[in-house]
C-alpha cells in the first residue's frame, strides 16, 4: 500500500520533470532541423538561380560576339571558312568570296568588239570573194584601237579555222584571250578564245594538249577568273565535263548559287532581305550572309 502510494506521485513528478528538462531541448533541436532545412533549400535555390545567370550571361556573350563577327563579316574580308557575303548596292551584286559563286543572276555589261569596221570585209568572207576578207583582217589586227583588234582577231580565228588552219587558227585565238575586258556576244572574250582553242585541239586529236588546256580553263573557271550567268556557266561546265571527265562545282556549290539566286530575285523584285536588311541562309555546311549596302 505504502509502495503503491509512493509510486503514484513520485511517478508523476519524475515525468513533469522530465518533460520540463527535455522537452524544450528536443523542440529546440526539431525547429533547427527544419531551420537548417528551409537554409539548404533556399541555399541550393541561390545556387540554381546564380548558374542559371551565369548561363544566360554566357549565351549573351556568345550570342553578341556572334552578332559582332555576322557584321563583321558583312563589312571585312577576314570571314571564316565556308561563309559567303553578298552585298546589295545601287551599283549591284557583289560576291565575295567571288570564286564561291558559281555563277551571277545578272551579269555586268561588257564592251563588245568593234563591228562597223568589218563590213565590207565580212561581205567577201560570206560570199567566198577573193582572200574572204583575211588581207582586211590583218590590217585592222594592228590597229590602235583595242576594240577593233579584238574584233580584227576575233574574225581571223574563224577565217582559219574555216579554212581548217589550225595552227593560225590557234594564234588568233591566243590573240583574243588577251582581250579580257571584252565580251563576244556576251560571254567574256578570253573564256570565248579559250574554249574555242579547246574546241581546235579536240577536233585535232591532240589529247594531251587538250587535257592542258582544259584543266586551266576549269581552275580559272572554279576561282572565280570570270562572271558569268547560268546559262554561260553550264554551257562551259559542259564543254569542260567532255573534255576532263567531270563537271566543275560540287551538290554543295550548285545549292549556294541557287541560294544567292534566291536573294537576288528579291533583290531585283524590290522586297526586302529582311526587316533588318540582312539574311543568312545556310546551304549544306555553307552560310550565306545577304545584306544592303
Amino acid at each position: 500500500m505504502r509502495s503503491k502510494t509512493l509510486r503514484g506521485p513520485s511517478s508523476r513528478r519524475l515525468t513533469m520533470l522530465f518533460l520540463v528538462v527535455l522537452l524544450p531541448p528536443a523542440v529546440a533541436l526539431v525547429w533547427l532541423g527544419l531551420e537548417l532545412l528551409d537554409r539548404d533549400r533556399a541555399l541550393l535555390a541561390q545556387r540554381e538561380f546564380e548558374r542559371r545567370e551565369a548561363a544566360a550571361d554566357a549565351v549573351t556573350r556568345h550570342l553578341t560576339q556572334a552578332l559582332y563577327e555576322a557584321e563583321r563579316w558583312l563589312t571585312d574580308d577576314g570571314m571564316p571558312e565556308g561563309v559567303t557575303r553578298i552585298t546589295f548596292s545601287p551599283s549591284g551584286m557583289h560576291l565575295y568570296p567571288k570564286a564561291r559563286g558559281l555563277w551571277a543572276s545578272r551579269v555586268p555589261p561588257m564592251r563588245e568588239p568593234a563591228t562597223r569596221e568589218f563590213v565590207e570585209a565580212e561581205r567577201s568572207e560570206y560570199m567566198g570573194l577573193g582572200d574572204r576578207g583575211l588581207s582586211r583582217y590583218k590590217a585592222l589586227a594592228a590597229s590602235a584601237d583595242p576594240a577593233v583588234r579584238a574584233g580584227a582577231v576575233l574574225r581571223l580565228a574563224r577565217v582559219h579555222r574555216q579554212a581548217g588552219r589550225i595552227a593560225e587558227a590557234l594564234d588568233a585565238y591566243l590573240a583574243l584571250a588577251a582581250f579580257d575586258t571584252y565580251a563576244v556576244a556576251g560571254m567574256p572574250a578570253d573564256l570565248v578564245a579559250r574554249r574555242e582553242i579547246c574546241h581546235l585541239l579536240e577536233a585535232a586529236g591532240r589529247q594531251r594538249e587538250l587535257q592542258a588546256q582544259a584543266l586551266a580553263l576549269e581552275r580559272d573557271l572554279t576561282e572565280g577568273r570570270w562572271t558569268l550567268d547560268r546559262p554561260g556557266w553550264e554551257l562551259t561546265t559542259a564543254d569542260l565535263r567532255r573534255w576532263t571527265g567531270r563537271a566543275p562545282g560540287s551538290g554543295e556549290a550548285q545549292a549556294l548559287a541557287a541560294a544567292v539566286d534566291w536573294l537576288a530575285d528579291r533583290w531585283h523584285s524590290g522586297r526586302s532581305l529582311s526587316e533588318s536588311g540582312h539574311h543568312a541562309l545556310a546551304v549544306g555546311t555553307s552560310e550565306v550572309y545577304g545584306a544592303l549596302a
